[in-house]
């Protein structure tokens, strides 16, 4: 993220009439476009530290605060954003003395995901769906303990 900052400032410096960008259209007012990213930046780092000071402690839990607005789908591009914001802060000391950041990286990859997942399955089904799916698990889970009782005597 400090990249993306110390990059974007410099294109500012260089004060460019036009800038083409990778995706989209021609810009002709780049330094507006500029500045629209960098507070978009900055709003989006000050709503991570927001919810890192707010109790979130794994990833799942500081994307779900941040990003409640937009659709769960997107959630796994966002959980990228939010492991380089979280390292960014911490290279500026701005992370609360509290926070784990052993801990932090340890809640992403496959324990994110499968949050994820879960949270992703909620979001798109019914409640009754939900709780026909919630009773077969537990059925099963059930089936599976006493065959595994009754197979130990």
């Amino acid at each position: 993220m400090k990249d993306y900052f110390e990059t974007t400032y410099k294109f500012l410096d260089l004060s460019p009439h036009v800038l083409i960008p990778m995706h989209g259209r021609i810009n002709l007012w780049p330094k507006h476009m500029l500045c629209g990213y960098l507070r978009n930046r900055r709003s989006r780092e000050a709503s991570i530290l927001q919810s890192i000071e707010n109790g979130g402690r794994t990833l799942f839990e500081i994307v779900s605060k941040t990003y409640s607005d937009v659709d769960r789908k997107l959630w796994i591009p966002a959980s990228f954003n939010v492991r380089l914001h979280v390292d960014h802060l911490n290279s500026q000391n701005k992370l609360p003395k509290d926070f784990s950041l052993e801990n932090f990286k340890a809640s992403c990859g496959a324990h994110f995901i499968f949050r994820w997942a879960v949270a992703y399955v909620q979001s798109r089904s019914s409640p009754a769906i939900l709780a026909v799916a919630a009773s077969a698990l537990a059925g099963g889970l059930a089936i599976a303990c006493a065959l595994r009782r009754n197979n130990g005597k």
